[in-house]
């Protein structure tokens, strides 16, 4: 079933996308950006390099409503946060393996099981998605709950 916002519907259905850094020596800092545009979701995505910067989310209104994506720079993960939530991570079709990897997510290293990890093209798709809409885009692969 395809979700849409209606036309009239003017709210933004991200308000925030926050972008930490980690730094290597300890602390965390973050970028805060208020209603982001495409180019900046697009921008904050493509900085996730796996060390420093390794994870953003897509803030909505609803604190428990987010889309957050760690790793980088081309094996990311993905997963919508809901308060009950009925789809989670983003799957890699062509890597079905249960093989755990690790990368960096929060500044911390965690392992992901690789079927749960995606290149930063479908990345950047279901960002731009769900910037749009706050819902997981029904092109992708999801895992249902």
């Amino acid at each position: 079933m395809r979700h849409h916002r209606s036309v009239e519907d003017d709210s933004p259905a991200v308000t925030q996308v926050v972008a930490p850094r980690w730094p290597a020596a300890g602390g965390v800092t973050e970028t805060v950006v208020g209603f982001p545009t495409q180019n900046q979701v697009d921008h904050a995505l493509r900085q996730l390099d796996g060390h420093e910067p390794n994870d953003l989310s897509l803030r909505t209104p609803d604190t428990s409503t987010y889309l957050g994506i760690c790793g980088g720079p081309e094996r990311l993960y993905g997963d919508p946060h809901r308060a009950q939530p009925a789809v989670r991570p983003l799957i890699n079709p062509d890597d079905p393996s249960q093989e755990p990897e690790d990368i960096m997510c929060g500044g911390q290293l965690t392992y992901f099981p690789r079927c749960f990890l995606v290149d930063r093209q479908k990345a950047l798709i279901a960002a731009a998605y769900y910037l749009a809409t706050a819902q997981a885009d029904p092109t992708l692969n999801w895992e249902w709950h």
